[in-house]
């Protein structure tokens, strides 16, 4: 395949901009009890998986550069007050235009996201000279650049200044409780401590542990390197920003990181720093390729990809939480196991980036012993998460098990951490590695399916059965109290995921060559486990528990997705998948933008593209300007992130061992072409439509794997390659070929008027934009759904005065 692609012109088109930069303030829904700043959907933001910070107009005078790192969080738990250890604010680097509180007439202020090079850049045309920056988070060193430019005749009135203006590190919970739970919430950590010495500007903010005394750190430390003879251009200054944060579990430990690690960038050259950051992202877009008819997807799916860079990197070991590294003022500061993880990490593997996903192993390495004891009252061979948690996981702990088997009230989501196996065993089936399937993926599936396997209890039909758990996050009616809770014998949720693990763990058996001491058990229990709840409207929550409300969480339709138990080919059960499925996105009142994301991938997976893309332009709706979201007023991530896999899933999924590419393409993709999408089984799927028809699909094994496809083509369908391949047809326009790991096949059909069977040129290339729809994102423009206009009627400010 021919890749001539311009990816800096391609990416460009796409970039969120800002053309009329200003200070709105206020909050998406102010009635709300936790609501988001208008500034977090409005901003630029940049990161590198541990450090990163959000760009946005904090008054008429600065910008802000709001901090966050991955894995600063409390160090102590204030009862009462946090759900789990919070995430704390850092603080800001504010860059000040030298003009005070009015903006001085005829000043214009514009700011781009560059995703092609990874880089925020802004300028602001002021009467005294125009002042330019730009910013990056490095790609590869937990430190972050700034670099302002501006006229060496500019005054010293005027010039801009950088400044740090570091945050008290306490629970970002404390501001959405009571004045009287707040005042008397102990221990609190002292205020942050700021000096500066010669150009190093250090801030450090002692932790306290639940016992008040002092254990650890977080220090960010600002090096400014003003008007060095290399930062001087001929008619303009450059004064360049160097900025670290690091947290530690040690006393006097960040502050030293912090400042090693802006010296060794000087050291290293800030020429050099920057190529090496480009040259990480301009690597990282080149794994694979996507281009839609539709520009404002085209434009949305790939600044997801920059997120999920930003986010998080395969070496860590901190799992991507709710807001990654750009904290905010949130009532949720924390990581949810419910679903947030799982969607932010769901359209990895399909955008080839299996790599990047490794974050999430690694954590369930590093903090193995403590999911261990969270799951030791019911089980010594299980691990469990809950609904929420801070990095090291506890506050999760289970109660006894014969508590849970004789109905003792609580919040037992079970499926939560078979749900993040699932994750894991999804990245072994889009790479094949047998390692990490034996050594990863089997053993923490095992000890997530101990822990419901332990509870089931046989019942007098002969079945196993359930004890009362909680279908995520599914109210009980007619209760404000329960709102997310609901209590129920046989959820559906955790039948799906313990039926779902009990069969891929003996499925790795077999691949593996082992044979387990619970061998025997696990097929015992798949065979007498009870089968799911139906009612005229398909699934129902659990047992006596129908689904009779509208809610946003598909916890109940697990079977059909993601775990695809359903045999969408058998009459019945795809009967019953279609009315489940239609029944919840019916009742609408309650849905909210994951609800869409989940059910597009449904619809997809039912081949319905049509319906897929009315689903997905539901979260359209809700999207905040710069594609961030904010669920029942709180910022988080992971909605618009679970997007882009509803997007691969109208392009390439995997059923039952098929891979089937174009399956649900909505009429409204005309034209599409992508390049190296990954699909389990280890193939890199490559495609091309035009004028609304498929014209060939490209697949490589990466390790061999028997190939069924279905290619979705018109016509007699041809297969071209280094060697001979045979089509053997298969059924449901299917196709058995002999492909071997290395080897790629073309598949294209033979038009009814027939020109030749010549295959046609492998070659991508972006498609034709829609010119209106180009930069679509960043600041608020016209199209934007609703959410995403709420600002000028709640807190005022045309973007365009």
């Amino acid at each position: 395949m021919t890749d001539t692609i311009d990816y800096r012109s391609f990416l460009s088109r796409l970039d969120p901009t800002w053309p009329y930069l200003v200070h709105r303030g206020g909050r998406y829904y102010p009635d709300r009890p936790a609501c988001t700043r208008v500034d977090w959907g409005e901003c630029a933001f940049i990161g590198n998986g541990m450090i990163g910070a959000s760009i946005y107009k904090k008054s008429a005078t600065g910008l802000c550069f709001e901090l966050g790192r991955n894995d600063a969080e409390a160090h102590n738990f204030l009862k009462g007050v946090d759900w789990c250890v919070p995430r704390i604010p850092i603080g800001d680097l504010v860059l000040t235009a030298g003009y005070s509180a009015a903006t001085p007439a005829g000043t214009t202020e514009q700011m781009r996201l560059g995703l092609y090079d990874a880089e925020a850049t802004g300028a602001t045309e002021t009467p005294a000279g125009n002042i330019s920056w730009r910013a990056f988070a490095d790609a590869v060193r937990d430190v972050l650049m700034l670099v302002v430019t501006y006229p060496k005749t500019m005054t010293a009135s005027a010039r801009p200044q950088v400044s740090l203006h570091p945050a008290h590190g306490v629970s970002p919970r404390l501001e959405w409780v009571s004045p009287e739970v707040a005042d008397a919430a102990t221990p609190l950590p002292p205020k942050p401590v700021l000096t500066t010495t010669g150009d190093i500007t250090l801030s450090v903010q002692e932790l306290v542990n639940d016992a008040g005394a002092i254990s650890g750190e977080c220090a960010v430390a600002l090096r400014a390197m003003k008007g060095s003879q290399h930062d001087v251009l001929d008619n303009f200054q450059r004064d360049r920003y160097l900025l670290s944060i690091q947290h530690s579990r040690e006393n006097g430990v960040a502050r030293k990181a912090a400042r090693a690690a802006v010296d060794d960038a000087v050291t290293m050259g800030l020429a050099a720093l920057e190529d090496e950051h480009r040259a990480w992202w301009h690597s990282w877009w080149r794994r694979s390729f996507l281009s839609l008819s539709d520009t404002r997807w085209e434009a949305f799916y790939h600044i997801q990809l920059y997120k999920l860079a930003s986010a998080t990197r395969g070496e860590m070991d901190e799992v991507i939480d709710n807001q990654g590294v750009w904290l905010t003022d949130s009532a949720w500061p924390g990581t949810w196991w419910n679903l947030n993880v799982q969607l932010a990490y769901s359209p990895l593997c399909k955008a080839n980036r299996v790599d990047l996903a490794r974050s999430l192993a690694n954590t369930i390495h590093r903090y193995e012993e403590q999911m261990r004891q969270n799951a030791a009252p019911v089980t010594p061979d299980g691990m469990y998460m809950g609904r929420s948690s801070g990095r090291e996981c506890t506050h999760n702990s289970l109660p006894a098990r014969e508590a849970i088997q004789q109905g003792i009230e609580g919040i037992f989501e079970l499926g939560n951490f078979t749900w993040i196996a699932k994750l894991l065993h999804d990245q072994y089936r889009y790479t094949m590695d047998r390692h990490y399937l034996a050594e990863t993926v089997y053993p923490v599936l095992r000890a997530a399916v101990e822990v419901p396997r332990a509870l089931l209890e046989r019942g007098a039909d002969g079945k196993l059965h359930l004890p009362r758990t909680t279908s995520p996050e599914y109210p009980t009616p007619g209760d404000p109290a329960r709102s997310t809770f609901c209590p129920a014998h046989d959820t559906s949720y955790d039948l799906a995921l313990l039926r779902w693990g009990l069969t891929t763990l003996l499925d790795a058996e077999h691949e593996l060559g082992i044979t387990d001491a619970h061998s025997a058990l696990w097929k015992e229990c798949l065979r007498d486990l009870t089968p799911y709840c139906l009612d005229e409207n398909g699934l129902m929550v659990a047992r006596g528990l129908p689904f009779a409300v509208s809610h946003r969480h598909y916890s109940h339709l697990f079977a059909l997705y993601p775990l695809q138990l359903c045999d969408l080919e058998d009459a019945a059960e795809r009967a019953v998948a279609e009315t489940s499925f239609r029944h919840w996105m019916g009742l609408r009142g309650a849905l909210q933008g994951y609800s869409y994301t989940g059910g597009a991938a449904m619809a997809a997976l039912l081949g319905e593209g049509n319906f897929a893309l009315e689903c997905l332009n539901g979260l359209r709706e809700v999207l905040l300007p710069n594609t961030m979201y904010t669920e029942g007023g709180g910022p988080v991530i992971e909605t618009p992130l679970s997007g882009a896999e509803s997007l691969h899933c109208m392009l390439v999924h995997t059923i039952k061992n098929t891979l089937r590419v174009f399956p649900a393409i909505p009429d409204a993709f005309r034209d599409v072409e992508f390049a190296s999408l990954l699909a389990e089984g280890a193939f890199e799927v490559s495609g091309k439509r035009s004028n609304g028809v498929n014209q060939w699909v490209l697949v490589k094994s990466l390790a061999g794997t028997p190939l069924r496809v279905m290619p979705n083509l018109p016509g007699t369908v041809l297969a071209h390659g280094a060697r001979f391949f045979s089509l053997k047809p298969d059924g449901n326009g299917a196709f058995l070929i002999d492909l071997k790991q290395g080897e790629e096949v073309l598949l294209y059909g033979r038009a009814a008027a027939g020109t030749g069977d010549e295959p046609p040129q492998t070659t991508v290339a972006p498609v034709p934009s829609e010119k209106q729809y180009e930069n679509f994102y960043g600041a608020i423009k016209p199209g934007m759904g609703a959410q995403a206009l709420l600002p000028l009627t709640r807190a005022g400010n045309n973007p365009q005065q």
